[in-house]
């Protein structure tokens, strides 16, 4: 999901790339941010830990949006699979301090419901720590599916609203709770009825020209 939604963004020239970021945050309601010249898409990058309660290592998100100062948008992506153990804190402990008070932490998943616990034990662990405050905020990839209704402005070149239809298109197609609207549901249209009249004790149909009380449609 990763490469298939945002993977486009490398190909993109920095304008256009900084235009659907800005599409992004817009569509998952990120809160405004001073940035250090544009942002850029950074994936999968290796954030190196001393923690080893967390992991040995590094931690590695999906997807940093990064200015020239560092990252500002760490966004971990999940198409139904959970969360493995403190992934969410461990992303967020990786991170500098001068990088933590400035940045927002993005879980982008099916359902938010289903991630609530695994965010209460993560967040638990930060403010145990004392590395908060943590800026999470839990988003659905539905509403990343409004890009293409952002993108329909001026300011969006071509190559922007190309990638945002077909980021939306995608969605609507595979997300399973989306609404896709009565265009798309395949109706046929029934053949003509003729209708007729019966009394349920009689065995004999018997045509009639109205209804009236005591009949059943047959």
């Amino acid at each position: 999901m990763t490469s298939t939604v945002f993977g486009p963004l490398e190909f993109m020239s920095p304008d256009d790339c900084q235009r659907s970021i800005e599409l992004v945050r817009e569509a998952l309601g990120l809160p405004p941010q001073y940035s250090a010249g544009p942002l850029r898409a950074v994936f999968w990058p290796r954030l190196f830990l001393d923690d080893e309660k967390l992991r040995s290592r590094y931690s590695e998100p999906d997807l940093v949006f990064a200015d020239d100062e560092g990252p500002m948008i760490v966004v971990e992506i999940k198409w139904g699979a959970p969360l493995s153990d403190r992934e969410l804190a461990a992303q967020w402990a990786a991170l500098k301090p001068g990088d933590r008070r400035r940045a927002v932490h993005v879980l982008l998943v099916q359902e938010p419901g289903l991630y609530r616990r695994s965010v209460e034990i993560d967040r638990a662990f930060v403010d145990a720590r004392g590395i908060g405050p943590w800026t999470l905020l839990v988003r659905s990839w539905r509403s990343l599916a409004a890009v293409a209704v952002l993108s329909r402005r001026s300011d969006a070149s071509d190559a922007v609203k190309r990638w945002a239809s077909a980021v939306t298109a995608f969605l609507l197609r595979e997300h399973r709770s989306a609404i896709r609207g009565w265009d798309d549901i395949s109706l046929v249209a029934p053949t003509e009825l003729r209708w007729r009249f019966r009394q349920p004790w009689l065995q004999g149909l018997h045509d009639v020209v109205r209804y009236e009380g005591g009949w059943t449609v047959g």
